[in-house]
């Protein structure tokens, strides 16, 4: 697995895990041991937000054809072409 690849599957993971840490704390669960909810619903606001922004900023190539494109274009600008 390239790092490219990790980096996707880490940003995912913690996006999911953080969005729903966030619903749970307004369900009034609490999945973090932490009596205060206002503090758990605005920390997991907070982070859910950074996370969603953190993974739609990245350039994330999933397809194969995207990743192929991407290496293309490093090689050619590796040889000063671009």
């Amino acid at each position: 697995m390239n790092k490219e690849v990790r980096n996707l599957i880490i940003r995912t993971g913690v996006t999911v895990v953080l969005w729903a840490n966030m619903v749970l704390a307004h369900k009034g669960m609490s999945p973090l041991p932490i009596d205060e909810n206002g503090a758990t619903e605005l920390i997991s606001e907070a982070l859910a937000a950074l996370a969603t922004l953190w993974a739609w900023w990245k350039d994330n190539d999933v397809t194969k054809k995207a990743r192929a494109k991407k290496e293309v274009i490093a090689t050619l600008e590796h040889e000063g072409e671009i």
